[in-house]
């Protein structure tokens, strides 16, 4: 009886510890164990756990290179890529975070910005302003009033107003609207567009009509895959990763983005790890070891990847609604099966997952780098166009009836 009693708090003290902290799973678009079929074996899981809380980089180089030269570890990785590649069921998309812009008045902005001030919203809603930190910081810097609005405690949406005179070009218009649509319910969606849409009164048909699509990036999640495992071939003209000392001090990579164009964000591709953003952001709130394994211990690791865009000064303006027209890249990207891994001698494995491709070309020797542009052919492949097509559309069209929803309730006023 007091075994059980013993065993029920523990398992009651898990799960407190997961729901106290679920935002930061969600954010990474991770899902947790009970939610999942996909098992991996103890042995490996053990072994997965450890690299990802371990700070040493020693320790982690020694189990990437027991796991990216274990059989058994490697044929569960292939089961589970092809699982994407070939199933449809694992295979989905998201929409990880979309911004617009919209052409009003100073003054209609001014007044809409202090009636946020008097927290004059939606009933329900709480109106917070951006704390004076994260003024300097990205979007924030170039206007002058902004507000974070939630209906829910982590189901936020971002609005500024007011674009400071020295930023003043058609980007930055005098309203901007952001929000990650993979965390805010849909039906929210509609309600702070069919309130923004009120507000802009006599300006709406303009607002809308002359609005910018400023920001677009649509993910997917590769559970059961850590990222070391999984790497793609992407049609960019450079890249970059993240930590930026992975070739000099032998680092795993934690990320890497493979850019379109000549700056980052403008169409990129990036493959990162969700479990090693999950980890820092528990760090960054000071979250104890103990409860980082026990939440570590709770969810499924994976690899994500992303198609970013982003509007820049210069190229021709999408509405706020034209989703389907802005660049979706997942269509031109090669995803390279882990069975690599088994055809490269296990030095080449090791520092294939340590470095990814193609950041490892530029420390390879000839004869290497011979053998793994072989490898590399013949384990290259991609997610069915139709798949990505259907799944794409179902997407987009999810939000769309939100703002098309939006849009008439303003237009029948």
């Amino acid at each position: 009886m007091s075994n059980s009693n013993t065993s029920n708090t523990l398992t009651n003290k898990t799960t407190r510890t997961i729901n106290k902290y679920i935002h930061q799973i969600n954010r990474c678009k991770l899902i947790t164990r009970n939610n999942s079929s996909i098992s991996i074996g103890k042995s490996h899981s053990n072994a997965l756990h450890d690299f990802y809380l371990s700070q040493d980089y020693k320790q982690r180089l020694t189990i990437l290179n027991s796991l990216v030269t274990d059989p058994s570890f490697i044929r569960h990785q292939v089961d589970m890529f092809y699982r994407y590649i070939d199933g449809d069921r694992l295979f989905e998309l998201d929409h990880d975070n979309y911004a617009a812009s919209f052409n009003i008045s100073k003054t209609r902005a001014t007044k809409i910005a202090k009636e946020l001030e008097s927290k004059v919203m939606l009933d329900g809603w709480a109106v917070n302003e951006v704390n004076s930190y994260r003024d300097s910081n990205g979007a924030f810097k170039h206007y002058r009033y902004n507000f974070e609005i939630s209906r829910k405690k982590h189901q936020v949406f971002t609005l500024s107003f007011v674009n400071i005179p020295q930023f003043k070009n058609s980007i930055y218009q005098h309203c901007r609207i952001s929000f990650c649509p993979n965390l805010v319910r849909l039906n929210h969606v509609y309600r702070v567009m069919k309130w923004l849409f009120e507000a802009f009164d006599d300006e709406a048909r303009k607002a809308i009509d002359e609005s910018i699509l400023l920001c677009h990036d649509i993910g997917s999640q590769w559970h059961g895959i850590p990222s070391f495992m999984l790497n793609i071939d992407a049609e960019s003209s450079s890249f970059q990763t993240y930590p930026k000392t992975t070739l000099t001090d032998n680092i795993p990579t934690e990320s890497i983005y493979y850019l379109r164009k000549k700056n980052l964000g403008e169409d990129s591709d990036v493959l990162y790890s969700p479990v090693c953003k999950f980890i820092s952001n528990l760090r960054k709130k000071k979250v104890n070891e103990k409860n980082q394994s026990e939440l570590l211990n709770s969810i499924v690791v994976a690899t994500r990847y992303e198609s970013k865009w982003r509007y820049t000064a210069g190229d021709e303006p999408l509405k706020y609604n034209a989703l389907s027209d802005a660049p979706f890249a997942m269509h031109a990207v090669d995803f390279i099966s882990p069975e690599i891994f088994t055809q490269l001698p296990e030095p080449l494995a090791l520092k294939l997952a340590i470095h990814k491709y193609p950041k490892i070309l530029s420390a390879l020797t000839v004869g290497d780098n011979r053998i793994l542009l072989q490898a590399l052919i013949r384990n290259t492949l991609r997610v069915s166009l139709p798949k990505i097509s259907k799944r794409h559309k179902t997407l987009l069209a999810s939000l769309l009836n939100q703002f098309k929803k939006a849009e008439n309730q303003t237009h029948k006023r």
